[in-house]
């Protein structure tokens, strides 16, 4: 039998060995919790400082295999193969960086290079492992799992990719089920590590948990799209070069979120190289792999966005693409590329694109007046976006006024006419950005009285806060919930803040009732917080339902008495919506209903499971 190493040293990528023979199971899951616990208290024993990496990811293991044996995924195969994946590749990093391995990711390396030499804290190096584990890792055990039930064909280069839509969506939805768990585990995390570790600091972490938790969420959740889109790259590579060429891109992205998470250190200078780093990123133009990507780039018209996107973000030579994009005819490729860099690409690389544009106006004006400046662009960037975009319109006036000028004196009336409507529009638009300071407040004003009452809403609260970043008010707050609930998969945001107007929070101490057996149904709950027990009528537990997870649907939609009590197991919050209400969105919006019989044909499954498992042991 194949040991773990043999099976995972000849794959191009990590993340695409062949199971044990036994396969992957809850079983197997359940042995690497073990060897990992283990493991650390060897590490703990040996004053290893390594230890801090192993308890961060034993802990987020014990809550995940705690959902798998709830069974909390849509498709539990490929959610276990997924989460097995994930601890060996973990193993196997850890291997490679004992056996100083030249293969192992710089982003690992880092990593244990900088616990080993003390060069962070205990806080530090918990993020730095999150960072490891979900920037780069996740992607590919993702990948794994995908290829592992024949989502992608591996074994033909890459040239296969036959993920269907309802596929997709099921493999993403189980993907975020598992990043949830990571969200909902964060806190306990914190305090296991910096109880064990450093107990003076895990106190002032409890005082300072608002600041704390919010890095962490940032660290798991704005990377959690960013792993997808990595995934999502992975599956559709065309060869193993392309794939190689995608794992370096994103070991350099993920060496970038690295350097935002050193840039707390309580030493200034530190801190201080870390936010150069982390501004300038890595240019990948030199690099080897450079060439495959353009190339991807350049004939692969279905990941253009996603590839885009994370060579801005990994710090891609914002002027080298640009040049190639532009020389291939391109054009709008190439503005899609100025809009990435805009958003999401390093501040060195996007003031280099900026001097190049502007210094090349003859060439250039027309793509500086195209760029737009939205709630997406970084705040310290608008201001540099204005003044170039002011100062390509000036540019674009003169050339106007001078050719209508020629066109009048040879009396082409059409061409003088033509060119009299584009000064019209350009002098508008100069008039508009001179009227900006910082953002663009004529946009927002018209977002507010926008007839999307979302939208409206939105703009209103980035109003009043001076041109800030609404806060998640209770509105804002409940919509986000409402679009990761499965019940709500696919409906537009629109709807969704609409519905969030009839939504009520109730909060719920351990051991108290929020439905009870006989109850008559006047509407359903979400259970935005905690968890609760569903009991049986002999007084058993017979299943757990979480965050996001639906109670009550089945008297609801049937118009009968509750089956079941259900009882909070810890303090717990959950929404609440009375029938006419979701009613009433079943009949506006299709999608619900859709998703509504796949949760009622999932319960009634989960039934039938529970009335043969009761059959048999009554037997």
């Amino acid at each position: 039998m194949l040991s773990q190493t043999q099976r995972m040293q000849h794959e191009p990528v990590i993340g695409l060995q062949q199971p044990p023979k036994s396969g992957y199971s809850e079983e197997y899951f359940h042995s690497l919790i073990h060897a990992m616990q283990y493991k650390l208290e060897e590490l703990i024993e040996q004053k290893d400082a390594r230890a801090v990496f192993q308890l961060t990811y034993l802990t987020f293991s014990k809550h995940v295999y705690e959902n798998l044996i709830q069974h909390n995924f849509t498709h539990h195969a490929w959610a276990t193969d997924m989460c097995c994946r994930f601890v060996e590749i973990y193993m196997l990093q850890f291997r490679r960086w004992e056996e100083k391995d030249p293969k192992q990711c710089a982003t690992w390396r880092d990593a244990f290079n900088r616990i080993e030499n003390g060069k962070t804290n205990v806080l530090q190096s918990m993020f730095l492992g999150m960072n490891a584990h979900i920037n780069y890792d996740l992607a590919f055990c993702t990948l794994g799992a995908c290829a592992a039930h024949s989502d992608v064909d591996t074994k033909s280069h890459f040239n296969g990719f036959s993920l269907t839509g309802t596929t997709m969506q099921m493999r993403y939805r189980d993907y975020l089920q598992i990043n949830h768990v990571g969200w909902r585990s964060i806190t306990h995390i914190q305090d296991e590590v910096l109880n064990r570790f450093n107990p003076v600091l895990g106190v002032f972490n409890r005082l300072g948990t608002k600041i704390s938790k919010p890095l962490s969420i940032r660290v798991l959740m704005a990377s959690r799209d960013q792993a997808w889109r990595r995934t999502a790259l992975l599956l559709h590579a065309g060869s193993t070069e392309e794939v190689l060429a995608i794992e370096h891109l994103i070991d350099n992205a993920a060496i970038r979120w690295a350097q935002a998470i050193l840039t707390i250190s309580t030493n200034p200078i530190l801190a201080g190289r870390a936010i150069l780093r982390w501004k300038s990123g890595i240019d990948i133009t030199e690099q080897k792999h450079f060439s495959v990507l353009m190339n991807a780039l350049l004939h692969d018209s279905n990941t253009t966005h996603l590839l885009m996107a994370e060579m801005a973000f990994a710090g891609a030579g914002s002027i080298a693409v640009l040049e190639k994009l532009i020389s291939q005819n391109l054009l709008r490729q190439a503005d899609r590329w100025m809009a990435q860099i805009c958003e999401n690409g390093t501040q060195v690389q996007f003031e280099s694109m900026i001097e190049y544009l502007s210094s090349n106006l003859e060439t250039h004006s027309d793509r500086i007046i195209r760029l737009h400046i939205n709630t997406k662009t970084p705040r310290h960037r608008r201001k540099m976006l204005i003044r170039s975009k002011k100062q390509a319109l000036e540019y674009r006036k003169k050339m106007l006024e001078s050719w209508l000028e020629a066109a009048v004196i040879i009396k082409e009336i059409q061409l003088a006419d033509a060119l009299r409507e584009e000064l019209r529009s350009i002098n508008f638009q100069y008039k508009r950005m001179k009227e900006q300071s910082g953002f663009p407040n004529p946009f927002l004003k018209a977002m507010s009285e926008d007839s999307n009452p979302w939208i409206s809403y939105l703009a209103q609260g980035i109003i009043e806060k001076l041109g800030g970043t609404a806060q998640e008010e209770p509105l804002v707050e409940s919509v986000l919930f409402l679009k990761d609930c499965s019940l709500f998969t696919a409906v537009q945001t629109e709807y969704l803040y609409q519905l969030s107007k009839h939504l009520q929070l109730k909060k719920f101490v351990k051991g108290e009732h929020i439905i009870r057996k006989g109850d008559i149904p006047t509407g359903i709950w979400f259970i935005k917080s905690g968890s609760a027990n569903v009991i049986s009528q002999h007084q058993q537990p017979i299943a757990n339902v979480q965050q996001f997870d639906v109670i009550g649907e089945i008297s609801c939609f049937s118009s009968i008495p509750a089956t079941a009590h259900v009882v909070a197991c810890e303090d717990s919050s959950a929404y609440f919506i009375l029938a006419d209400d979701l009613m009433s969105a079943l009949r506006d919006v299709p999608e619900i209903a859709i998703n509504v019989m796949q949760i009622l044909s999932k319960r009634l499954n989960d039934t039938t499971q529970l009335l043969i498992k009761s059959t048999e042991t009554s037997e």
